[in-house]
Protein backbone atom coordinates (compact mmCIF):
# COMPACT_ATOMS: atom_id res chain seq x y z
CA UNK A 1 0.00 0.00 0.00
CA UNK A 2 1.36 3.57 -1.09
CA UNK A 3 1.70 5.64 1.84
CA UNK A 4 2.07 9.36 1.91
CA UNK A 5 4.89 11.52 2.64
CA UNK A 6 4.16 14.00 6.00
CA UNK A 7 1.83 17.22 5.34
CA UNK A 8 5.13 19.30 5.75
CA UNK A 9 6.70 17.16 2.85
CA UNK A 10 3.55 17.59 0.64
CA UNK A 11 3.59 21.04 1.20
CA UNK A 12 7.02 21.24 -1.21
CA UNK A 13 4.63 19.80 -3.90
CA UNK A 14 3.62 22.54 -6.49
CA UNK A 15 4.94 25.88 -5.86
CA UNK A 16 7.85 25.08 -8.36
CA UNK A 17 4.65 24.45 -10.57
CA UNK A 18 2.96 27.98 -9.75
CA UNK A 19 6.22 29.56 -10.31
CA UNK A 20 6.62 28.01 -13.70
CA UNK A 21 3.34 28.85 -14.82
CA UNK A 22 3.03 32.39 -13.59
CA UNK A 23 6.46 33.14 -15.77
CA UNK A 24 4.40 31.41 -18.30
CA UNK A 25 1.74 33.73 -18.51
CA UNK A 26 3.83 36.81 -17.78
CA UNK A 27 5.81 35.81 -21.06
CA UNK A 28 2.94 34.52 -23.80
CA UNK A 29 0.20 36.70 -23.06
CA UNK A 30 2.97 39.67 -23.36
CA UNK A 31 3.64 38.15 -26.94
CA UNK A 32 -0.04 37.72 -27.75
CA UNK A 33 -0.55 40.46 -26.86
CA UNK A 34 2.02 42.37 -29.45
CA UNK A 35 0.63 39.94 -32.07
CA UNK A 36 -2.26 40.79 -31.72
CA UNK A 37 -1.61 44.82 -31.53
CA UNK A 38 0.17 44.32 -34.77
CA UNK A 39 -2.81 42.59 -36.39
CA UNK A 40 -4.62 45.07 -35.42
CA UNK A 41 -2.46 47.80 -36.61
CA UNK A 42 -2.39 46.06 -39.81
CA UNK A 43 -6.27 45.19 -39.86
CA UNK A 44 -5.82 44.08 -42.62
CA UNK A 45 -5.95 40.14 -44.10
CA UNK A 46 -8.48 38.05 -43.09
CA UNK A 47 -7.56 34.48 -43.71
CA UNK A 48 -11.02 33.31 -43.32
CA UNK A 49 -11.99 35.44 -46.61
CA UNK A 50 -8.87 36.23 -48.11
CA UNK A 51 -9.54 40.05 -47.93
CA UNK A 52 -7.34 42.60 -47.65
CA UNK A 53 -8.53 46.19 -46.85
CA UNK A 54 -8.09 49.40 -48.66
CA UNK A 55 -4.88 50.82 -47.56
CA UNK A 56 -2.84 53.53 -49.50
CA UNK A 57 -0.32 51.30 -51.34
CA UNK A 58 -2.34 48.65 -51.85
CA UNK A 59 0.05 46.72 -54.03
CA UNK A 60 2.86 46.84 -51.48
CA UNK A 61 0.65 45.86 -49.28
CA UNK A 62 -0.45 43.03 -51.31
CA UNK A 63 3.31 41.70 -51.98
CA UNK A 64 3.93 42.36 -47.79
CA UNK A 65 0.54 40.29 -46.73
CA UNK A 66 1.52 37.34 -49.30
CA UNK A 67 5.13 37.09 -47.39
CA UNK A 68 3.34 37.24 -43.75
CA UNK A 69 0.53 35.38 -45.00
CA UNK A 70 -0.38 32.87 -42.36
CA UNK A 71 3.03 33.85 -40.04
CA UNK A 72 0.99 35.16 -37.08
CA UNK A 73 -0.77 31.85 -36.47
CA UNK A 74 1.83 29.49 -37.59
CA UNK A 75 5.37 31.20 -36.14
CA UNK A 76 3.71 32.78 -33.50
CA UNK A 77 0.32 30.88 -32.13
CA UNK A 78 1.67 27.34 -33.02
CA UNK A 79 4.67 28.02 -31.88
CA UNK A 80 3.12 29.42 -28.47
CA UNK A 81 1.57 25.88 -27.90
CA UNK A 82 4.19 23.73 -28.55
CA UNK A 83 6.33 25.72 -25.91
CA UNK A 84 3.40 25.89 -23.55
CA UNK A 85 2.43 22.25 -23.65
CA UNK A 86 6.04 21.31 -23.36
CA UNK A 87 5.81 23.17 -19.84
CA UNK A 88 2.56 21.05 -18.93
CA UNK A 89 4.25 17.77 -19.72
CA UNK A 90 7.32 18.69 -17.66
CA UNK A 91 5.54 19.45 -14.93
CA UNK A 92 3.18 16.27 -15.42
CA UNK A 93 6.23 14.50 -14.95
CA UNK A 94 8.06 16.49 -12.04
CA UNK A 95 4.25 15.35 -10.24
CA UNK A 96 4.98 11.60 -11.13
CA UNK A 97 8.66 12.35 -10.11
CA UNK A 98 7.51 13.72 -6.70
CA UNK A 99 4.98 10.97 -6.39
CA UNK A 100 7.83 8.02 -7.25
CA UNK A 101 10.45 9.86 -4.70
CA UNK A 102 8.30 10.67 -1.52
CA UNK A 103 5.72 8.37 -1.48
CA UNK A 104 6.95 5.46 0.10
CA UNK A 105 5.74 1.65 -1.88
CA UNK A 106 5.38 3.40 -4.70
CA UNK A 107 6.37 2.02 -8.24
CA UNK A 108 9.29 4.02 -9.84
CA UNK A 109 8.31 6.07 -12.51
CA UNK A 110 9.92 5.77 -15.80
CA UNK A 111 10.54 8.70 -17.78
CA UNK A 112 9.82 7.97 -21.77
CA UNK A 113 10.94 10.47 -24.72
CA UNK A 114 7.15 10.07 -26.49
CA UNK A 115 3.98 10.31 -25.49
CA UNK A 116 4.31 11.46 -21.93
CA UNK A 117 1.20 12.70 -21.30
CA UNK A 118 -0.07 9.45 -21.86
CA UNK A 119 2.94 7.78 -19.78
CA UNK A 120 1.86 10.47 -17.19
CA UNK A 121 -1.67 9.74 -16.54
CA UNK A 122 -1.06 6.09 -17.36
CA UNK A 123 1.34 6.32 -13.68
CA UNK A 124 -0.65 8.26 -11.56
CA UNK A 125 -3.89 6.42 -12.37
CA UNK A 126 -1.65 2.91 -11.62
CA UNK A 127 -0.93 4.77 -8.07
CA UNK A 128 -4.90 4.71 -7.37
CA UNK A 129 -4.24 8.20 -5.45
CA UNK A 130 -6.11 10.80 -8.26
CA UNK A 131 -9.65 10.13 -8.66
CA UNK A 132 -9.63 10.78 -12.75
CA UNK A 133 -13.34 9.81 -12.41
CA UNK A 134 -13.71 13.38 -11.19
CA UNK A 135 -16.14 15.26 -13.48
CA UNK A 136 -13.86 18.31 -13.11
CA UNK A 137 -10.94 16.25 -13.47
CA UNK A 138 -11.87 14.40 -16.43
CA UNK A 139 -13.27 17.41 -18.04
CA UNK A 140 -9.78 18.95 -17.72
CA UNK A 141 -8.45 15.82 -19.17
CA UNK A 142 -10.54 15.65 -22.54
CA UNK A 143 -9.49 19.51 -23.07
CA UNK A 144 -5.96 18.78 -23.05
CA UNK A 145 -6.75 15.26 -24.80
CA UNK A 146 -7.45 17.51 -28.02
CA UNK A 147 -4.93 19.93 -27.60
CA UNK A 148 -2.18 17.35 -27.09
CA UNK A 149 -3.54 15.91 -30.74
CA UNK A 150 -2.95 19.44 -31.83
CA UNK A 151 0.18 19.87 -30.59
CA UNK A 152 1.56 16.55 -31.82
CA UNK A 153 0.59 16.96 -35.46
CA UNK A 154 2.14 20.59 -34.99
CA UNK A 155 5.47 18.93 -33.69
CA UNK A 156 5.89 16.13 -36.03
CA UNK A 157 3.68 17.16 -38.99
CA UNK A 158 4.42 20.28 -39.24
CA UNK A 159 0.86 21.29 -38.59
CA UNK A 160 -0.28 19.26 -41.78
CA UNK A 161 -3.45 17.39 -41.30
CA UNK A 162 -3.25 15.07 -44.52
CA UNK A 163 -0.97 12.18 -43.62
CA UNK A 164 -3.25 9.53 -45.54
CA UNK A 165 -2.71 11.30 -49.14
CA UNK A 166 -5.43 8.34 -50.41
CA UNK A 167 -7.68 10.50 -48.88
CA UNK A 168 -9.66 13.21 -49.34
CA UNK A 169 -8.88 15.99 -46.58
CA UNK A 170 -11.93 15.96 -44.89
CA UNK A 171 -11.50 12.21 -44.25
CA UNK A 172 -8.11 12.72 -42.59
CA UNK A 173 -8.00 11.79 -38.90
CA UNK A 174 -9.17 13.90 -36.12
CA UNK A 175 -10.76 16.18 -39.49
CA UNK A 176 -14.05 16.62 -37.57
CA UNK A 177 -12.37 17.68 -34.07
CA UNK A 178 -10.41 20.09 -35.74
CA UNK A 179 -13.05 21.73 -38.00
CA UNK A 180 -15.49 21.98 -35.08
CA UNK A 181 -13.12 24.30 -33.67
CA UNK A 182 -13.96 27.53 -34.62
CA UNK A 183 -10.48 28.71 -33.29
CA UNK A 184 -9.17 27.01 -35.78
CA UNK A 185 -8.45 27.41 -39.42
CA UNK A 186 -8.06 24.56 -42.38
CA UNK A 187 -6.86 25.27 -45.70
CA UNK A 188 -7.01 23.53 -48.50
CA UNK A 189 -3.82 22.29 -48.58
CA UNK A 190 -4.56 20.86 -45.09
CA UNK A 191 -2.28 23.08 -42.99
CA UNK A 192 -4.32 23.88 -39.72
CA UNK A 193 -3.37 27.78 -37.91
CA UNK A 194 -4.86 28.62 -34.48
CA UNK A 195 -6.30 31.82 -35.45
CA UNK A 196 -7.63 32.95 -32.09
CA UNK A 197 -5.27 33.48 -29.15
CA UNK A 198 -8.26 32.25 -26.79
CA UNK A 199 -7.04 28.88 -27.70
CA UNK A 200 -3.96 29.50 -26.32
CA UNK A 201 -5.49 31.27 -23.42
CA UNK A 202 -7.67 28.46 -22.08
CA UNK A 203 -5.23 25.98 -22.39
CA UNK A 204 -3.16 27.40 -20.31
CA UNK A 205 -5.27 27.98 -17.95
CA UNK A 206 -6.91 24.17 -17.90
CA UNK A 207 -3.57 22.62 -17.98
CA UNK A 208 -2.83 24.55 -14.81
CA UNK A 209 -5.99 24.00 -13.02
CA UNK A 210 -5.47 19.97 -14.02
CA UNK A 211 -1.94 20.06 -12.07
CA UNK A 212 -3.72 21.60 -9.26
CA UNK A 213 -6.31 19.35 -9.14
CA UNK A 214 -4.06 16.04 -8.99
CA UNK A 215 -1.66 17.96 -6.77
CA UNK A 216 -4.88 18.72 -4.62
CA UNK A 217 -5.69 14.88 -4.84
CA UNK A 218 -2.12 13.99 -3.71
CA UNK A 219 -2.32 16.04 -0.54
CA UNK A 220 -6.02 14.43 0.83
Amino acid sequence: MIKKPSDFQLQTLGPSIETLYMRLQLSMFKIIELVERENKFKGLYNPRTDVIADCDNISEFKRFQSLIKGLENHVYFNSLILSGYSIFEHSLKSICFYVSDYFENSEKFEDVPRDIFRNCIKYLKRTNLVDFKNKEIDRLYVQISNVNKLRNLIAHFNGNLIKDKTKHLTEQENYKLYNSDKRLIIISNGQIYIDDSEYIRLFIQNSENFLKRIIEELKK
